[in-house]
C-alpha cells in the first residue's frame, strides 16, 4: 500500500506519509516514510424520528406515530471521548451519514435507502418516508467517519483524497472514527374514525338538531396494513360538552372485525346544548396493530342540539267583524225571540199594506 498508513494505540493513531506499509496478522508495518501521530477519537451516533407534529414520544406501545405520517430521522453526532456534541466552533469533522429505513422493528435486511447526507454542525437529517399505514418501521443512521478511521462495521479505512494524498491534515490533530446508531423502532397506529348518526333517521348526524332528538356513533379502524385485518374491540365514550371534556359516560362498544366496529349505545333524548363522542380502540390479543383513540367527534363544534322553536299565537282580530250568531247564555233576547219577532213585523207590515190598498179602492168607488 502506497501513501498514507497507520495502526491505533491506546486511543492514537499512526499515520506514515510518503512511504510503504504491510498489513501482517491485521497490523499495519510501516517500513519507511516519515511517521505522524494523531488523536482518532471515537464516535457517538444518536437519533430521533420525527413527524408533521415534532418528535415522536414514548408511551406503553413504545415510539408511535398515527397513521397516515410521514416521518423522518435525524442523527446526530458526539465525541464519545469529551462527551460534548460536535460542532464547528470545537471540533474538525467531516464526513456523511447513511439513512436506512426498515419495514421491521430490528433494522433486519437490507432496507430502504433514504439519503445520504453531508454532516452539517454535527447534525444529518434523512430523507422522508409516508403516508405511512399501521404496522412496525424503524431508522438506522451510520457515520462515515472522518479522514482516516474506523469503519462502521469496524476495523480501518482509508479516505484517499486523489493526486497520491490520503486524508489527512497535518494542522489538525483530531479526527473521528465512523459508527453506526442504534436501531430505532417505532410503530404506526391504525386510525379510528368516527361518525355520528340520527337515531331518529338513521342519517348522519348534521348540526343543529332539535332537542329531544337521540344520537349514536359509528367507527371503523385503519386501513391495515400488510399484517393483515385489523381485530379487536372499541369502547365509546359520550360527553355533555364540545371537545370529549369533562367527565365520559359508558356509551358501549363491542367487537372490531376486519376495521369494522359495534355501534356505541344510543344517547338520548337530548336535552338542549352540546356533546361529543371518543372511540378507543384495542387490538386483539394476537394482533400485530397497537391500540388508537379517535379524533373527539365532532372536532369542532361539538353534537349542537338546540331548543324546539315556541309556537307563535295567532293575533287576535281587531275592529267590527260580521259573524254568524252564536246562542245566547245569558241575559237578553235568545235566536229564536228575534226571529219570530222578525216573521210578526213581516206579516204585520203585508197586512197593513192590503188594508190601505183597500181603502183606497172604496173611497174610489164611493166618489
Amino acid at each position: 500500500m502506497r501513501g498514507m498508513s497507520g495502526a491505533r494505540r491506546a486511543g492514537r493513531s499512526w499515520l506514515a506519509r510518503g512511504g510503504t506499509a504491510l498489513a501482517v496478522g491485521g497490523m499495519a508495518i510501516i517500513f519507511t516514510g516519515q511517521v505522524f501521530a494523531y488523536d482518532c477519537d471515537s464516535t457517538k451516533v444518536s437519533t430521533q424520528v420525527y413527524n408533521g407534529s415534532g418528535a415522536l414520544t414514548s408511551g406503553s406501545n413504545g415510539y408511535t406515530t398515527p397513521e397516515g405520517s410521514t416521518v423522518y430521522d435525524v442523527a446526530t453526532l458526539w465525541d464519545t471521548t469529551s462527551g460534548n456534541r460536535y460542532d464547528n466552533n470545537n471540533d474538525r469533522y467531516s464526513g456523511k451519514v447513511d439513512f436506512r429505513f426498515f419495514d421491521n422493528l430490528t433494522c433486519t435486511g437490507d432496507g430502504t435507502d433514504v439519503g445520504t447526507v453531508t454532516v452539517t454542525d454535527g447534525t444529518a437529517t434523512s430523507g422522508t418516508e409516508g403516508s405511512l399505514v399501521p404496522g412496525d418501521y424503524a431508522f438506522e443512521a451510520a457515520y462515515s467517519g472522518d479522514g482516516w478511521s474506523y469503519n462502521v462495521d469496524g476495523g480501518f479505512q482509508f479516505t484517499y483524497n486523489g493526486n497520491g494524498n490520503w486524508n489527512w491534515d497535518p494542522n489538525s490533530d483530531k479526527y473521528y472514527h465512523g459508527s453506526k446508531g442504534t436501531c430505532e423502532p417505532f410503530k404506526v397506529a391504525p386510525a379510528v374514525t368516527t361518525t355520528a348518526i340520527d337515531a331518529g333517521t338513521s342519517t348522519t348526524w348534521s348540526n343543529p338538531e332539535t332537542a329531544g332528538a337521540s344520537v349514536y356513533d359509528t367507527a371503523t379502524v385503519g386501513p391495515a396494513g400488510d399484517d393483515g385485518p385489523i381485530d379487536g374491540t372499541v369502547a365509546y365514550s359520550f360527553y355533555d360538552s364540545a371537545d370529549c371534556s369533562g367527565t365520559a359516560i359508558g356509551a358501549g362498544g363491542g367487537a372490531v372485525t376486519d376495521g369494522t366496529g359495534a355501534n356505541s349505545d344510543t344517547e338520548g333524548p337530548l336535552a338542549a346544548g352540546t356533546y361529543s363522542f371518543e372511540a378507543t380502540f384495542t387490538p386483539a390479543e394476537d394482533s400485530p396493530y397497537i391500540g388508537a383513540t379517535g379524533v373527539c367527534e365532532d372536532p369542532d363544534t361539538g353534537l349542537v342540539v338546540t331548543t324546539a322553536p315556541t309556537p307563535v299565537p295567532t293575533a287576535t282580530p281587531t275592529g267590527s267583524v260580521l259573524a254568524a250568531s252564536t246562542p245566547s247564555t245569558g241575559a237578553g233576547a235568545s235566536g229564536t225571540t228575534l226571529g219570530v219577532l222578525g216573521i210578526a213585523l213581516l206579516l204585520f207590515g203585508s197586512f197593513a199594506f192590503v188594508f190601505a190598498r183597500r181603502s183606497r179602492k172604496t173611497h174610489i168607488q164611493n166618489i
